[in-house]
């Protein structure tokens, strides 16, 4: 048999032996248990005092979900004791780009950065006729004669310049054609190390593996014609700084 009360709560006679806050004796509380004097629906929320019965009142197990009111037994359901965590799910997908932040504040001056490489400075062009005029370094001033084998035109860049440059040009005279000039081979256009007088200048040299710090241009070919020829050397110098 279930009692349930206007405040939702529902007694059984097998329960209301605990209830201490009805005024009855010893056998009004056996008959109550047995369920003698109470009928269905005679004990309701005004027959019990608010607060008279605890916890300690009732008996464990008296109480079952069927006694309880629906919304009661609601409210119980909804309040269980929390679960374990669950596993972590998988990451989910990458969001959109943001909009571009704003503009930063100008940074601090940075350091100083790594010395450069080696500068030029003074840079000048020499370009010599053979017996003609003189390069402040000297110069070779020499025609180079037919038929006469390998042969060589220099000249030499002005003291404490290097040469950066160089090359050749052949100058028509007044008595030589342009069939003459076409006899001219050159076979090398290169930079070197001189000394004054156009032979080898070993100082030049600077790393073991023959590495030089030129300072000259030398041009070397054949005249196959049958004239003497004017090969003109040309030199570009600088002084080379750090």
């Amino acid at each position: 048999m279930s009692i349930f009360t206007k405040r939702g709560l529902a007694l059984t006679a097998a329960s209301a032996l605990a209830v201490t806050g009805l005024s009855m004796g010893g056998a009004q509380a056996a008959r109550l248990l047995d369920g003698g004097d109470v009928k269905n629906g005679s004990l309701t929320g005004r027959d019990v005092k608010n607060g008279s019965i605890a916890s300690p009142d009732i008996a464990n197990g008296s109480i079952r979900p069927i006694d309880l009111h629906p919304r009661t037994l609601a409210k119980l359901q909804a309040t269980g004791t929390p679960g374990a965590a669950g596993a972590q799910g998988p990451a989910g997908p990458a969001g959109k780009t943001g909009p571009q932040g704003e503009k930063g504040e100008k940074g601090d001056p940075g350091e100083p950065g790594a010395p450069g490489a080696p500068g030029l400075a003074d840079v000048t062009a020499d370009g010599p006729y053979p017996g003609a005029t003189e390069a402040a370094g000297g110069n070779s001033d020499a025609l180079w004669a037919p038929g006469a084998g390998l042969q060589k035109s220099w000249v030499i860049c002005d003291p404490g310049k290097v040469a950066v440059g160089g090359g050749f040009s052949n100058h028509i005279s007044g008595t030589e054609s342009a069939e003459d000039a076409a006899a001219l081979q050159i076979v090398a256009s290169y930079p070197s190390s001189l000394d004054a007088d156009g032979a080898w200048a070993e100082a030049g040299v600077v790393e073991d593996d023959g590495s030089i710090l030129p300072n000259a241009w030398v041009v070397e070919g054949f005249n196959t014609g049958e004239k003497p020829l004017t090969v003109r050397p040309h030199i570009v110098c600088a002084e080379v700084a750090g």
